[in-house]
């Protein structure tokens, strides 16, 4: 029986890391998954980028909405989900190529309710990569 993940990512001017958070997610070893973009009202060329993609991946889908802030964003993918299992990233990170096999796995192995791990977040600037890397 092959198992859906839902990965839901908000979207708000991030048109210089959209790119590399959903090539972290179409390209991982678990391929059984859906992919919901929230357009949460960008004025960049956000958008632009999501419509790419979506036309040459057909498990991305896109929702948009006049802003009303992450926590809604993710509740819109949320209702329009269809895997059993949903994960979040925030669209200015991105995933280890086999982040999503490896929580599948966790949640199987260990009849857990849900698993908790880290994404890569961006750095702008040498300050930023000092900080992320002690979190």
């Amino acid at each position: 029986m092959s198992h859906t993940v839902t990965v839901v990512i908000p979207v708000y001017n991030v048109e210089k890391y959209l790119e590399q958070c959903l090539d972290s997610v179409i390209n991982q070893t678990y391929k059984d998954i859906e992919i919901i973009c929230i357009n949460d009202g960008s004025t960049d060329n956000s958008i632009t980028i999501l419509e790419k993609y979506a036309l040459s991946d057909n498990r991305i889908k896109i929702i948009s909405q006049t802003n009303q802030g992450i926590s809604a964003a993710r509740n819109a993918g949320i209702k329009v989900a269809t895997g059993k299992y949903i994960t979040f990233l925030d669209s200015d990170d991105f995933l280890s190529r086999d982040a999503i096999e490896k929580m599948v796995t966790a949640i199987e192995n260990n009849y857990v309710d849900f698993v908790v791990c880290q994404a890569h977040a961006f750095a702008e600037t040498e300050a930023d990569y000092v900080r992320l890397e002690k979190m």
